[in-house]
């Protein structure tokens, strides 16, 4: 059941005679049923619940026990767990707070229900050569929103390395039968060695192909990746490195005007050298500048060490 009053999938559900009906939605879209009904053989009202997965089996009975009164509170948390509050005594005085785990055998690890599997999967390692990822879903799926993206972050300064919309038909695709979707990785997404990443899908980037209603994405924090260094590579990481920067004309120009003004000059270098840092990625203490340029048909080279890795 969802927002928009489709129901997916369609089971009986059978009536039952009972005090009283409520139904909850818990955050992957199961349904929670609780009812009290009285028992004329014993005499008792019972509390029972009811619990409706859509990848599982119709109604299933959870708990069920006595209560004491006609009334309860109860509510569903963020991690699946239903919580009871149910009085002790008929006069209310004493309280106890009951929790249920409503997770069966079905993987939430997604925290989305209709997600089956991705390549990699949670915490798997990446590196330079990871050119596709793959999300594998439960049920046929197509592409929905034009505003929702998949972005992949760095997680240790929350940088954007990766950004996907439904529209870049290039870069994404879906399976022919419907149920995987298949993103293209640029190769300088994952190009920072024992780095961690993370992977989030905006809700509605994705629709049930069937029944057209936007799903679920994965949020931030979930599908995490760690990168490492490809087989086929040796580790260059402590050795020094030289290299030149050109900058365009236009930067050539405001650097040369800072030539008089020595502190000018030498913030707009750190400046410049703290953007090459983020972009490449590269701990910006490794990067050294000597104070000297090159100046070549009115453009500026800079000299730029990478210094060895402290250990």
């Amino acid at each position: 059941m969802y927002p928009s009053g489709i129901v997916f999938p369609t089971h009986e559900i059978y009536v039952l005679q009972s005090r009283s009906w409520k139904a909850k939605m818990t955050s992957l879209s199961d349904l929670i049923i609780d009812f009290t009904e009285y028992n004329n053989t014993d005499k008792n009202i019972y509390y029972n619940i009811l619990y409706y997965n859509a990848t599982s089996s119709p109604f299933k009975q959870r708990n069920s026990f006595i209560r004491t009164n006609y009334f309860s509170v109860n509510a569903v948390t963020q991690n699946h767990t239903f919580l009871l509050g149910s009085p002790k005594t008929t006069n209310n005085i004493s309280w106890s707070l009951l929790t249920i785990s409503l997770l069966n055998s079905n993987d939430y690890s997604y925290d989305n229900v209709f997600i089956n599997k991705t390549i990699p999967s949670i915490n798997d390692s990446v590196n330079s050569s990871t050119i596709f990822l793959n999300i594998t879903f439960n049920y046929p799926v197509a592409l929905s929103a034009p505003t929702s993206c998949i972005t992949i972050y760095k997680a240790s300064d929350n940088s954007i390395r990766q950004r996907v919309s439904t529209t870049m038909h290039n870069i994404i695709n879906i399976s022919p039968d419907g149920l995987s979707l298949i993103i293209k990785v640029i190769r300088s997404t994952f190009n920072e060695y024992d780095e961690y990443y993370f992977v989030s899908m905006d809700n509605n980037f994705v629709k049930g192909a069937e029944w057209s209603e936007p799903l679920r994405g994965i949020h931030d924090g979930i599908w995490i990746l760690k990168t490492d260094m490809p087989k086929n590579r040796k580790s260059i990481s402590n050795k020094a490195i030289v290299g030149l920067v050109r900058i365009t004309q236009e930067a050539s120009k405001k650097l040369l005007a800072f030539k008089n003004n020595k502190s000018a000059y030498i913030v707009y270098i750190d400046s410049l050298l703290n953007d090459i840092a983020q972009k490449v990625p590269i701990n910006r203490s490794r990067l050294s500048f000597n104070n000297s340029v090159q100046i070549f048909q009115d453009q500026i080279y800079i000299p730029i060490r990478k210094i060895k890795q402290k250990k």
